[in-house]
């Protein structure tokens, strides 16, 4: 049977993982070219 509860947080973890992805990429990029980018 497949659980609901399983899935939300599975689907929370590959969420907190693209976030993490994300904030090392900005901070990988120059603040002068981030700030831009960020709407």
């Amino acid at each position: 049977m497949f659980k609901k509860r399983y899935f939300i947080l599975a689907l929370f973890k590959y969420v907190l993982l693209l976030l993490y992805i994300i904030m090392m990429f900005i901070s990988w990029i120059p603040a002068t070219y981030r700030f831009p980018i960020i709407f």
